[in-house]
C-alpha cells in the first residue's frame, strides 16, 4: 500500500473536524496515510518537503488556495504527485484544473485517480524564492494587507469582491497620480516588450476568482502547461473598473481593450519603479513593498494527481 501524507489546515473553511475524518477514513482503504494538521505559516511548506526527502508516494493538500501554496512551494522541483481536497472559499487551482470544488466529489476523484495513476504537470511561477500557483500581483492593494492575521482568518486577498475592490483602489490611486499626487509607475520589461503600468496580474491560470459559481477570466488565454501570462493596465481609468468586471464575467474581451496591456506564453518576467515601490502579492497574499521583482517561470514544475 502506498504511503501518503495528508496536510490539513483546521483554519480553512471546509475542514471540520468531521469532514477530516470521513476523509482519512475514505483514503485509508487505497493509502498508509499520516495526517499532520498546519500550526502556523510555512509548517505546509516545511511537512511537503520533508514528504519529498523521506520518499513518499503522494501528498494531500486540504485546504484552500493559500495552504495548496505553501505545500505546493515544499514539492515544485520533484516528482512526487500532488493531490488536492478543496477546502477554501474559492478552490481557483482545483477549479481551472477540472477538478471537484466539493469535498465529495474531489474525495472520489483522488481516489479514482490512485487507482489510475493519473498526473498531469503544470508549470509554476517563481519570485523572490516563492513559487505561486495562480498569480503574483503588482500594485494591487487591497485592505488590511499589512496584517497577516487578518489574511489567515478571512481567506485570500483576491477571490471576487476582494479583487474587485483592489482594482477600484487602483484606479483610484492611478487618477489621482495623474492629478499630481504621485502614484507610482511600474516598468514592465518582458521579452521584446517594455512598458509603463499602473498595476499588472501574471499568471498561467485562466480563471483567477469566483464569483459563486461564474469564473473571473482575467487572462483567457493562459494554459497551465504554457508560460506565464501578463494582465496590466497601462492607465486605469475608473470608468475601467465596471468594464473590466463585465468583461472578465463574460469571457475576458478586455484584453483587447485600448489600456489593457496582455502577454502571453512567456518565461519570465521583470517589473521596476524608479520612484515609489509597489506592492506585491503571491496567490493573493501580501509579500512586501518593492521597486523591483523578477518572475520565473518552473515549466512542469509540478506534478498533480487528476
Amino acid at each position: 500500500m502506498q504511503e501518503a501524507v495528508l496536510i490539513t489546515n483546521p483554519a480553512a473553511e471546509a475542514t471540520s473536524q468531521h469532514v477530516k475524518e470521513v476523509i482519512v477514513k475514505a483514503l485509508s482503504s487505497d493509502l498508509r496515510l499520516e495526517v499532520v494538521d498546519t500550526a502556523a505559516p510555512g509548517h505546509a511548506t516545511a511537512v511537503a518537503s520533508e514528504a519529498v526527502r523521506s520518499g513518499y508516494g503522494l501528498v494531500v493538500a486540504f485546504g484552500g488556495d493559500g495552504t495548496l501554496n505553501e505545500v505546493a512551494n515544499g514539492m515544485v522541483g520533484s516528482d512526487t504527485p500532488l493531490a488536492i481536497l478543496p477546502g477554501g472559499n474559492a478552490n481557483v487551482v482545483c477549479r481551472n484544473l477540472g477538478l471537484p470544488a466539493d469535498i465529495v466529489g474531489a474525495t472520489g476523484r483522488l481516489l479514482n485517480g490512485l487507482r489510475e495513476h493519473t498526473t498531469r504537470r503544470i508549470s509554476v511561477g517563481r519570485t523572490g524564492g516563492r513559487c505561486f500557483l495562480v498569480s503574483c500581483g503588482l500594485g494591487l492593494r487591497p485592505r488590511n494587507e499589512h496584517h497577516p492575521e487578518v489574511e489567515r482568518r478571512s481567506g485570500p486577498r483576491f477571490p471576487g469582491r476582494h479583487l474587485l475592490e483592489a482594482a477600484f483602489r487602483a484606479a483610484v490611486r492611478d487618477h489621482r497620480g495623474r492629478n499630481g499626487a504621485g502614484s507610482p509607475r511600474i516598468q514592465l520589461s518582458a521579452g521584446d516588450v517594455a512598458e509603463g503600468v499602473v498595476v499588472a496580474l501574471i499568471t498561467n491560470m485562466s480563471q483567477l476568482s469566483y464569483v459563486g459559481d461564474h469564473p473571473v477570466t482575467l487572462a483567457p488565454e493562459a494554459r497551465l502547461e504554457e508560460g506565464l501570462d501578463v494582465v496590466a493596465m497601462r492607465t486605469f481609468p475608473l470608468s475601467y473598473v465596471p468594464r473590466l468586471a463585465w468583461s472578465a464575467l463574460s469571457g475576458g474581451g478586455h484584453v483587447h481593450f485600448k489600456q489593457v496591456l496582455y502577454l502571453h506564453d512567456l518565461g519570465g518576467v521583470k517589473a521596476t519603479s524608479s520612484g515609489a515601490p509597489f506592492s506585491v502579492h503571491v496567490d493573493g497574499e501580501f509579500v512586501d513593498d518593492r521597486t523591483e521583482v523578477e518572475v520565473e517561470l518552473i515549466r512542469d514544475g509540478l506534478a498533480v494527481l487528476v
